[in-house]
């Protein structure tokens, strides 16, 4: 019987044991960076880029004031008085009875007259250039409106005082009830 042969028997004598396909150079895998300085790499790339992303929401989104935002929403035009007055909201209770009238929607007196002129009916010192008073919506007859309404007409024509020191004619132009030119 023939001596059994196994594979380490089947190759030639003279093949070395460092004989490899490659180079040596070549043939030994690159090192491996340790895992974890790859995820530590990872979290510093995803933590910077949140940093960076953080800091330029801050700087380039600003909130605006609420009660700005609210001001604009709620205003039918764009008031000049927007863009000079820092306006601030708060809650007030309403008492709503018709029977405790404002001193604003009281029959003709001084004080409702003051209390008009308080609000700067009168100002004269306020000049709001032409193409914004048009673009706010202004009218510079709404204290003359309510003067001149129904009710209150012969109390402010009586005083003859502000657009009622003209004759009937001209308080009807300034009122907007009265075109002097019918053909125009």
């Amino acid at each position: 019987m023939a001596p059994k042969k196994d594979w380490q028997s089947s190759m030639p004598e003279n093949v070395e044991d460092e004989e490899r396909l490659l180079p040596s150079d070549v043939a030994q895998p690159a090192a491996k960076a340790p895992a974890t300085s790859r995820s530590f790499l990872a979290w510093a790339i995803v933590l910077l880029f949140l940093t960076f992303s953080l800091i330029s929401n801050i700087i380039l989104i600003r909130v605006p004031s609420l009660d700005r935002v609210c001001a604009d929403y709620t205003s039918q035009y764009s008031s000049p008085m927007l863009d000079e007055v820092d306006i601030r909201y708060s809650t007030v209770q309403f008492d709503g009875t018709f029977m405790n009238l404002s001193i604003y929607a009281q029959p003709p007196g001084s004080g409702v007259d003051e209390a008009w002129l308080a609000l700067g009916t009168n100002y004269r010192q306020v000049i709001v250039p032409e193409n914004r008073a048009k673009a706010a919506g202004l009218s510079p007859g709404q204290n003359l409106l309510r003067q001149s309404s129904h009710w209150y007409y012969e109390h402010y024509k009586e005083q003859g005082e502000g657009a009622f020191v003209n004759d009937e004619e001209i308080v009807l132009i300034h009122y907007g009830k009265f075109d002097p030119d019918p053909t125009a």
